[in-house]
């Protein structure tokens, strides 16, 4: 069976009369941590499953996540700027507005990314659903910090797919395919898109 905790134990090799001498020579005496690796059904305290650790990778992935569309909550507060006509500051009732739309957005219609993402690629365990997502925060957080533009989802697809081709899984084909046209397909009609938005603005004279 393949270990599969992280064991912390508290030891204690000092007798009391150590312990008395260790104060009366001014000697400060601190236990020893040990740290292993166990099994789950071993029974040891405290104990880090990879249950926990998968769901400390997930904040990871969330937080670099809002990291990475802090630009694109900016561009929106800029165009609710412009939109509005304000100078300078705009009021904070703004930035609640798009955050709550942000929040319901990713609700709603990112639920059924995630269920894909997590479900539909390959089968994953807690081991590989937390490397999928280590590998997700630490590519997506360090670009973000240097400000390389860079999708969250396209990422952790990236990373969930090379777990399923090289472990005992098997990748949907299926679904990368899709995945694969969709994104391709966003880029163009992306395009298309802000090109209409911005010669609707220019004939309507906002400058």
């Amino acid at each position: 069976m393949v270990n599969d905790c992280v064991c912390a134990e508290v030891l204690q090799p000092m007798t009391a009369a150590d312990g008395v001498a260790a104060m009366m020579a001014s000697t400060a005496v601190m236990p020893d941590l040990h740290i292993t690796t166990c099994r789950a059904n071993e029974d040891r305290s405290p104990r880090i499953t990879l249950n926990y650790l998968h769901w400390l990778s997930s904040g990871a992935t969330s937080f670099a996540r809002g990291l990475n569309d802090a630009p694109k909550m900016a561009a929106i507060v800029m165009s609710a700027a412009l939109l509005s006509g304000a100078a300078s500051v705009l009021p904070f009732t703004y930035f609640v507005a798009i955050v709550i739309g942000i929040v319901l957005g990713s609700w709603i219609a990112g639920r059924r990314v995630t269920e894909m993402l997590a479900c539909d690629v390959t089968p994953m365990d807690h081991r590989e659903g937390f490397v999928a997502n280590l590998v997700t925060a630490t590519l997506v957080g360090s670009g973000a910090m240097l400000g390389w533009p860079m999708s969250t989802t396209q990422v952790a697809a990236g990373a969930i797919v090379g777990i399923g081709s090289t472990g005992d899984g098997k990748v949907n084909r299926k679904t990368v395919r899709s995945m694969l046209v969709a994104w391709v397909v966003t880029l163009p009609g992306a395009a298309f898109l802000g090109a209409a938005a911005f010669l609707l603005l220019r004939m309507a004279c906002v400058h």
